[in-house]
């Protein structure tokens, strides 16, 4: 990905993501490091079924994966509480950026589309998610080439929205 594209990686209080993009196939047959050296890309998660797998925060969990796994995840931090005019965010410059984010995300993933192709067939489940924590409101859009991109890997397109905890 490039500069623009770039997401930050700590994570605090302050430090809320405008949104998430995750993601995950979970492939019958394809081992989850094949995956890794065909995009060219290290994963958030990655296990083979029958592995213990191991929580960011260092526990493991109590039985082995029934199947294996591979997710990219990555979090961006584009909202500033004070920095935008909240009726006008799908627009602004200083906005989400949604579309333009889930675009530079996928290019790695466009690059290698037969394998993509291959991989999804292969997996039990293969989508990507949009993930919303509710902590912010905003519009954005997904233009139809974005969408049909994705359509065109064969991934399912979700959306995640939490409450905001807050009201």
């Amino acid at each position: 990905m490039d500069d623009s594209a770039e997401a930050e990686t700590t994570d605090g209080p302050a430090a809320v993501a405008t949104f998430t993009i995750n993601l995950t196939f979970v492939p019958r047959t394809i081992d989850p490091a094949v995956i890794s050296q065909r995009l060219g890309l290290e994963p958030t998660w990655q296990w083979r079924a029958g592995e213990r797998v191991r929580n960011p925060n260092g526990t493991v969990r109590p039985h082995a994966a029934r199947e294996s796994r591979w997710s990219l995840i990555t979090k961006y931090r584009d909202r500033r509480e004070d920095d935008l005019d909240i009726w006008n965010e799908t627009n602004a410059a200083l906005g989400p950026r949604l579309n333009d984010r889930l675009t530079a995300f996928l290019e790695p993933f466009l690059r290698e589309r037969t394998f993509v192709c291959e991989l999804v067939a292969d997996s039990s489940a293969a989508y990507i998610t949009l993930d919303f924590p509710g902590q912010f409101h905003f519009g954005f859009v997904i233009e139809p080439a974005t969408l049909s991109a994705i359509a065109d890997l064969g991934l399912e397109l979700g959306m995640e929205i939490f409450p905001n905890s807050a009201t």
